[in-house]
């Protein structure tokens, strides 16, 4: 009976078995069928939906998608536009700037080579040498203006203030014009200017200079002023002399007030313009300006490259300078007009310091106006190529 039950389960068991065995592929070939009705669902609605939107666009094509491209193209050709406006005019701005800064540079520059050349000790020299010395006016000691006292008029008094002589006015302009005093004259000028560029100390003159200038060389003086041959009764020469040379110092004393006139006084009183000033005309402060100016002028070439429109720029930055040096050069005979009324000293000791230098403002600015009439002519040649260029390259 035993041996009969367990067959009977084995039976069984193999039976359930084989069912299973045969219901999974039929589980698993539903499964797989099922998928792919899916997927041919999905693929047809897909194609469905494709086939819809190329109709749409088919139907579309010739209106809207050409509008829709057109305006496209025209807002961004617009924004394009604007952004090319921006750039040149911000670049055109620049440019302007520093177009009038290079032309300040570049006119104070040349001016203060000017000045700087005019302060140089031949020039100096040979300024002394061509004023008149008698014709300067010194009525600012008094308050007045212009040239209502002169040097040799007021020298006059101080060598008649000892009351032994009447020197006459016009022996006293001559005196004024001798070698000597000249020399001494040109001297203390150079002294003055080496003080005023360097700061060194010595821009000074003392009234015991003068009187020893004229002790000095007394013999010619007496001879010029013609009281060489002068006698009083009991008295010597050298008395004679001592007494007008005595007069002559307590009168410069009396008048001027201090014993000397220093460059170092005034140095003190107004600092700040005077260093100012200074540094100024110095020639590293002139090679700074230029360097400057040459540096705003290279700027400017690479900015407006494109077109070489830079060459224009520069060409008539430098004509203006060169028409301002021109300007300069008859200005020179102007401004010592102005000066003397201003400051008094008389139109002949400016203009011999001015005149020296008209000629070669003459040449500095025909050259410097040539130079940028030239480069501008370049500048436009160089421009129209570079458009031609451009033009090919486009086409």
């Amino acid at each position: 009976m035993d041996a009969a039950n367990e067959n009977l389960n084995l039976l069984n068991i193999t039976e359930q078995v084989r069912k299973t065995n045969a219901e999974q592929p039929e589980n698993d070939v539903q499964e797989v069928q099922a998928g792919e009705e899916n997927i041919a669902t999905v693929q047809e609605e897909n194609y469905a939906g494709q086939g819809v939107e190329q109709e749409a666009i088919q139907e579309g094509t010739p209106e809207n998608v050409q509008e829709t491209v057109g305006e496209n193209i025209v807002v961004q050709a617009e924004k394009k536009k604007k952004v090319r406006t921006h750039a040149s005019f911000a670049k055109n701005i620049v440019s302007i700037t520093l177009f009038l800064l290079s032309l300040v540079f570049g006119i104070t520059a040349s001016t203060l080579y000017v000045v700087r050349e005019a302060l140089s000790r031949e020039y100096v020299n040979q300024a002394v040498y061509d004023m008149t010395l008698g014709d300067i006016g010194i009525g600012f000691w008094y308050g007045y203006s212009g040239q209502e006292v002169t040097l040799d008029e007021y020298m006059t008094d101080v060598l008649n203030s000892s009351g032994v002589v009447n020197v006459q006015q016009k022996d006293v302009k001559r005196l004024l014009e001798c070698e000597f005093v000249k020399t001494f004259t040109a001297d203390r000028f150079n002294r003055y200017v080496s003080d005023f560029i360097y700061g060194t100390g010595e821009g000074t003159i003392s009234v015991q200079e003068i009187i020893q200038l004229l002790d000095d060389n007394w013999s010619e003086t007496a001879r010029i002023l013609g009281i060489d041959t002068l006698k009083h009764d009991g008295v010597s020469q050298e008395d004679i002399k001592k007494d007008i040379l005595d007069g002559a110092y307590e009168k410069l004393v009396q008048d001027i007030h201090f014993g000397s006139f220093t460059l170092s006084n005034f140095r003190k009183e107004y600092p700040v313009v005077i260093n100012a000033a200074h540094t100024m005309v110095s020639y590293p402060a002139i090679a700074a300006m230029v360097a400057l100016a040459v540096l705003f002028w290279i700027i400017i070439l690479f900015m407006n490259i494109r077109y070489c429109g830079g060459f224009r720029y520069i060409g008539r930055c430098m004509s203006l300078i060169g028409i301002v040096n021109l300007a300069a050069a008859g200005a020179m005979y102007v401004l010592p007009v102005v000066l003397n009324r201003l400051f008094g000293l008389g139109y002949g000791f400016y203009i011999a310091f001015f005149n020296l230098q008209v000629r070669k403002l003459l040449y500095a600015g025909a050259v410097i106006l040539g130079c940028g009439i030239l480069i501008t002519l370049m500048g436009k040649i160089l421009r129209k190529i570079r458009k031609r260029i451009l033009r090919r390259k486009l086409t």
